[in-house]
């Protein structure tokens, strides 16, 4: 049995992978929670056959300044030397000018070094927009939020494109059974970004619209290379009818 080691799995994206994972065949161990570069630094990575490293800092507001160092650096630590294949839960944000963006784009750099280096095997970094869906873990993301009608206000030009959980967890395991290493993949569900006006538009719920004239918004150019043969199976619009969960 493969045996794979999902970081994160006390957050959103991991702990959904430590779910299905788990129950389908492979030999799932949770991650450590806190304290992860101690702990990635005294791991037996010989034990594993796949790391998954979906744990990481994500602020909020992209301004904690220690998190290049937990982002990039804990990701260098984790991969270095390891002889199986790895996994690296990266994000859109690399191409946005921020903190958190940097960090997982250094990351992505440390990675491509390592591999240059003879020092990681086979590794494969995964670039998810923004995540939403099923929320049993107490993460609520911008879908769900305006599903429910918990925010009162929405900015016009807060555009994104969204993937579902379970896609993020089908790609995964695309990437593992069909041995996709050494590529950088971008996981995005929707056909067009959408802002979280129209997403409000396909709910029952009110809210004060709020304008942001001076705000870039988020957005995928369609070629950018998703992963080979990934067909999603989610629609956020759906989702927002309350069509899915």
């Amino acid at each position: 049995m493969c045996k794979v080691l999902i970081t994160g799995s006390a957050g959103y994206v991991g702990g959904h992978l430590l779910q299905r994972m788990g129950g389908e065949g492979f030999d799932v161990v949770p991650g450590h929670p806190h304290d992860f570069i101690e702990a990635f630094q005294s791991l037996d990575r010989d034990s594993y056959d796949i790391i998954v490293h979906a744990g990481g800092i994500a602020d909020s507001a992209y301004s904690d300044p220690d998190i290049v160092f937990w982002n990039a650096t804990a990701t260098k630590i984790l991969a270095d030397g390891f002889e199986g294949k790895f996994i690296y839960f990266s994000s859109q944000c690399v191409v946005v000018d921020n903190l958190y963006g940097k960090s997982k784009l250094y990351a992505e750099k440390e990675l491509q070094l390592l591999a240059e280096g003879g020092r990681v095997a086979n590794y494969t970094v995964l670039r998810p927009t923004n995540v939403y869906g099923k929320e049993p873990l107490g993460r609520k993301g911008l879908p769900t939020i305006i599903r429910e009608g918990t925010v009162k206000s929405l900015f016009t030009s807060y555009y994104r494109d969204f993937i579902h959980v379970d896609d993020v967890c089908n790609a995964v395991e695309q990437v593992i059974e069909n041995d996709i290493w050494g590529e950088t993949y971008y996981l995005y569900t929707s056909e067009r970004a959408y802002s979280a006006v129209e997403l409000a538009s396909y709910t029952d719920h009110k809210f004060r619209i709020t304008r942001t004239p001076d705000y870039v918004p988020i957005t995928l150019p369609r070629e950018l290379t998703p992963v080979p043969d990934f067909i999603p199976k989610c629609s956020v619009v759906d989702y927002m009818r309350g069509e899915m969960e």
